[in-house]
């Protein structure tokens, strides 16, 4: 899924790559949620087909309840939560889901598959727990801020329970959520 606002291009080119072939038999649904921007939506309506389905939020929630109605209209167990503005890697997307990883619903799986337009290097290869971000913050800041996840959709949603909306207006919302994610024992 997609969270878009004013991205319609870079959704666009990402859709383009083949892994996201909806007939590759990993990938059966592509859900883009719009979150009011001024001029995507009628763009994404011109690409919406059975298994594409874009949705916009009736008024503007910003990023952190924006994830929440798109993994809501997701109708898989787990979901590929995509910031419109970064790009799946093929190699990574081939690691993550042509392998025998048994995926754990306590787990976020993070974030080496996918990385921002910007130059940025993905930290990997280890598991998080709030006792390493407590002692690390400084150095995880980064990790955490990605928002490219393949989260477990029920599990995601009873964490989401606990957002204070005070802290949607934020542009830090992927920490918030991650701290909470965290807090109650999950691992990224």
């Amino acid at each position: 899924g997609f969270l878009n606002y004013n991205s319609f291009e870079y959704i666009e080119k990402q859709l383009q790559k083949d892994y996201f072939n909806l007939s590759n038999g990993v990938i059966n649904e592509i859900v883009i949620q719009d979150d009011c921007s001024e001029s995507d939506f009628g763009k994404l309506k011109k690409i919406e087909t059975k298994n594409i389905k874009i949705f916009k939020n009736e008024k503007r929630i910003k990023p952190l309840l924006g994830r929440i109605n798109l993994i809501n209209n997701c109708s898989n167990d787990w979901v590929l939560l995509m910031d419109s503005d970064n790009f799946l890697d093929k190699k990574s997307f081939d690691s993550l889901f042509n392998t025998n990883i048994n995926f754990n619903s306590n787990t976020i799986y993070a974030p080496d598959f996918a990385r921002p337009e910007f130059n940025y290097k993905a930290i990997s290869n280890f598991i998080l727990n709030l006792n390493l971000v407590k002692n690390n913050f400084n150095y995880l800041v980064c990790f955490l801020n990605v928002g490219n996840y393949l989260v477990p959709k029920k599990e995601y949603l009873n964490i989401a329970k606990k957002i204070d909306t005070r802290f949607s207006e934020y542009t830090m919302e992927v920490l918030y959520y991650n701290y909470l994610w965290l807090s109650s024992g999950n691992l990224i």
